[in-house]
């Protein structure tokens, strides 16, 4: 039999403005934060767990939990550090139905890169509790987060400044079957010195990370305008991703809701994106010839995730789309 995981599609950025967070959708969100663990900034991402690069795009990833720095390629001290924060049910009327309890996940690291993208996946399956305490376990959900980025200028994969953030959800436990879901992502500046948000100026994008010291933004991050879910009978259909983002110098957290009654489906694919804002020059040097030492250096490193995902391929807890069970 085979798994209801999707295959993860890469939806384009919308062009939509996030609208501000309703009472009842900033009370669900705040009840699903205080579920998911926190992941700190700075120190705790040296020495890396793991780490890779493209020439343009360094990415360091975060272990026992989907989080990630994005930087640019040679720009020490910098970068934006995202993470999934929470997963809910909402019923129509935005009160919360159930909430998947992140605070218990376990999660499974597995290097798929490829020729094309290093890709690394995190997967878990949760138990989903009841809203108020004492919680009560109503059912679970099996989650895949990976982050995507592609190896080079022309790559398949897209566009090799951009980390594609591709979220999986499958077999969630209904409560009601005009009940919607809504995903929480954080961000913060790894370096929090060095770099403060704002909402971007950018359409396309929902939020940005600008440097103390120049001015100049450093890092994007966007949302797609819709999701792809798996109806229990039928054709894939796209649902309206709406995100709502509550923000501080120093830390967003963004409540990405997908339609508002889209329930009763198996599977649901989701994709956001972080780019790196490319300077003309780093240090005096132009950028086209840093990019071209990095290239190299992303070959050698490319290679080495290969190798690694060959050398240390372990069985994970879910199984994938298109594969097989035993």
């Amino acid at each position: 039999m085979r798994s209801y995981l999707p295959d993860l599609s890469r939806p384009r950025v919308g062009q939509r403005r996030a609208p501000s967070a309703s009472a009842p959708a900033l009370a669900a969100l705040l009840l699903a934060i205080a579920l998911a663990p926190g992941v700190s900034a700075g120190s705790s991402w040296y020495p890396d767990p793991l780490s890779w690069g493209n020439g343009i795009v360094l990415c360091q990833f975060a272990a026992g939990q989907p989080a990630v720095n994005v930087s640019a390629f040679g720009l020490v001290g910098t970068g934006l550090t995202t993470w999934l924060t929470g997963m809910e049910e909402l019923h129509p009327n935005g009160t919360v139905a159930a909430v998947a309890n992140f605070s218990a996940a376990e999660w499974t690291q597995a290097n798929l890169s490829g020729e094309d993208a290093y890709d690394l996946a995190y997967s878990t399956e949760v138990s989903i509790v009841s809203p108020s305490a004492p919680a009560v376990v109503l059912g679970s959900v099996e989650l895949r987060v990976d982050f995507v980025l592609p190896a080079y200028a022309g790559s398949p994969a897209g566009d090799p400044a951009w980390v594609w953030v591709n979220l999986s959800v499958a077999n969630w436990t209904w409560q009601e079957s005009g009940d919607h879901l809504e995903t929480l992502f954080s961000a913060s500046p790894t370096n929090p010195a060095s770099e403060h948000l704002h909402r971007s100026s950018l359409a396309g994008w929902l939020l940005a990370s600008t440097s103390n010291a120049t001015g100049k933004d450093l890092e994007e991050m966007g949302f797609g305008p819709n999701a792809t879910a798996q109806p229990v009978a039928g054709a894939p259909v796209p649902v309206s991703a709406t995100p709502a983002l509550i923000l501080s110098s120093s830390l967003a957290t963004v409540a990405v809701t997908f339609g508002a009654n889209a329930g009763s489906f198996r599977t649901l694919a989701f994709t956001a994106q972080v780019a790196v804002v490319l300077p003309a020059a780093i240090a005096g040097v132009p950028l086209s010839e840093i990019i071209a030492v990095g290239a190299a250096a992303a070959v050698a490193s490319l290679v080495l995730a290969l190798f690694v995902r060959r050398v240390r391929a372990r069985p994970s807890a879910l199984i994938f789309a298109n594969e097989e069970r035993g």
